[in-house]
């Protein structure tokens, strides 16, 4: 403790500080060692640049751990005013949003980040609503925009195609909403319909139901499959969107990750 209290006061004479980059716990632990101190004498100016270089060695590993414990590394980046790492916790906080599940307490959060959450996250919740109707009321348009009808027999194998692709996602809905902490897998869901393809709804699946059901609607089921697929992708664009710097995929963040910060969502800049 006292090195790190020498370390501090060596920074009002631009004697540079040294913070071991081994390991991101490490570093990450002597950075909040520095900042507490620093915050108790009101001199986290001179060294913020610094522990912020020593973070940011860490590049991938850093943004991965942000993703496992993002209030840690909120509450560090609104001391040294680090707008990236900021950005990027925020972004997990509110896709998350209620739910919690990270090691770090929410009740650390000031009521100032919270308001921030609470406001994103509402709106979040709204346009993923709006989308979850607009691609359950998806379907293909016959003359002067009319959608396909059943009860015209020239239309009905398509009509057909466009109720197991809504089903489909009905069912996906129901299942999301039937979940104990829904926000946590929405992300998962919604990025998966972005990817389209063979991400979901696969040919092979659609095709095993149609000849049983509905044979006459196997000559086109892959051409209108594809081109639902497709019309959804699109529409859940917005959603689907990775605004964050992990591989999400990849470390199987559930949550959605597509908010924006603007300037106006950063608290020193309000």
């Amino acid at each position: 403790m006292i090195e790190t209290y020498n370390q501090i006061f060596g920074s009002f004479y631009s004697i540079s500080l040294t913070i071991p980059t081994a390991t991101l716990p490490i570093t990450l632990s002597t950075s909040e060692t520095l900042v507490k101190i620093a915050n108790s004498l009101a001199c986290i100016p001179l060294i913020s640049t610094q522990i912020s270089t020593a973070l940011h060695h860490h590049r991938q590993t850093l943004y991965t751990s942000i993703s496992h414990d993002p209030a840690r590394f909120l509450l560090l980046s609104i001391s040294l005013q680090n707008e990236a790492i900021y950005t990027e916790s925020l972004i997990h906080i509110i896709g998350a949003h209620p739910s919690w599940p990270w090691p770090t307490a929410r009740a650390v959060l000031p009521p100032s980040i919270l308001a921030i959450v609470t406001r994103k996250s509402a709106q979040l919740s709204i346009l993923c609503t709006e989308i979850s109707r607009e691609l359950l009321l998806t379907t293909f348009t016959v003359h002067n925009d009319r959608p396909v009808d059943a009860q015209n027999h020239s239309e009905f194998d398509t009509w057909f195609v466009v109720q197991i692709f809504r089903d489909t996602l009905a069912r996906s809905f129901n299942a999301l909403d039937d979940n104990r902490r829904p926000s946590l897998r929405r992300g998962s869901l919604f990025r998966k319909i972005g990817r389209g393809g063979s991400a979901w709804l696969r040919i092979e699946e659609a095709s095993k139901l149609m000849r049983k059901i509905m044979p006459s609607a196997l000559g086109s089921l892959e051409e209108d499959l594809e081109a639902l697929k497709d019309y959804a992708s699109g529409v859940v664009e917005k959603v689907a969107r990775n605004r964050s710097l992990v591989d999400v995929e990849k470390e199987e963040v559930g949550w959605l990750t597509c908010v924006e910060i603007g300037k106006g969502d950063v608290l020193w800049r309000m």
